[in-house]
């Protein structure tokens, strides 16, 4: 089950107006709507069980009333506070009316997207229809973002080692090409953009030697001239 961007959010923006536009930037599709009320509404178009991300940012009891009321009405839910303020008073009233999680004024876009990809692979931890994906022996837990080898070692996944790796997945044994995995892992919501990010021989040497540190030799091999193939070699003939 692939993230589903849409987040809707409520509140001021001025003071994480900053926050918001890197999220969209970054991918992340943020609807920010008038009230609570039409929060609500929204959330309940969206089918039963899906992951549901609400970022709240109101300050004060007024705010606080309505983070309960919008708690009461969407329990599956995952709120997640953009506080305006560093109070430890202010953090206590948010989780006492049902926040998940609180990111402090100072904390970046990054932060966030780290915390609501966090939320939606606890989601999917409990959630149904998420069967792991098996070739070889190898599984590869997409909800839980971990790989385990046949031996039974096994490695959490950052988002981009997920992304390359459910591609690979797609077609085990097959190669895929570089400018397919390329756009997996630019795909993937809260990856930095510019010249400081990962690339894809970087993403997967990193994979590799977190695999040897856990006693697991992943079978992600170079296809000269077509790309990467999970596995030793390719189960069928290379397309040109």
């Amino acid at each position: 089950m692939l993230f589903d961007p849409k987040v809707l959010a409520w509140g001021s923006v001025t003071d994480a107006c900053g926050r918001i536009e890197a999220l969209r930037a970054s991918g992340f599709d943020i609807r920010v709507l008038l009230s609570p009320e039409e929060v609500a509404a929204q959330a309940s178009q969206r089918v039963e069980g899906v992951f549901t991300p609400v970022l709240l940012m109101g300050l004060g009891p007024q705010a606080h009333a309505a983070v309960g009321w919008l708690r009461a009405r969407l329990p599956g839910a995952c709120l997640v506070a953009l506080a305006r303020t560093a109070s430890e008073d202010e953090r206590l009233a948010l989780l006492e009316v049902g926040v998940d999680w609180i990111c402090r004024p100072d904390e970046s876009a990054n932060l966030v997207a780290a915390v609501l990809l966090a939320l939606w692979r606890r989601h999917l931890g409990v959630a149904s229809g998420t069967d792991p994906r098996v070739h070889r022996g190898w599984i590869l837990r997409g909800y839980a973002w971990t790989l385990e080898g046949p031996c039974g070692g096994r490695v959490g996944l950052t988002a981009g080692e997920r992304a390359v790796m459910a591609a690979l997945f797609g077609t085990p044994g097959v190669p895929v090409r570089r400018a397919e995995l390329n756009s997996a892992l630019e795909d993937t919501p809260g990856r930095r953009s510019g010249a400081g990010r990962p690339r894809l021989a970087v993403v997967i040497n990193r994979m590799r030697a977190k695999g040897r540190r856990a006693g697991l030799d992943i079978p992600v091999r170079a296809v000269r001239g077509h790309g990467y193939v999970f596995g030793p070699e390719p189960d069928g003939p290379v397309s040109p």
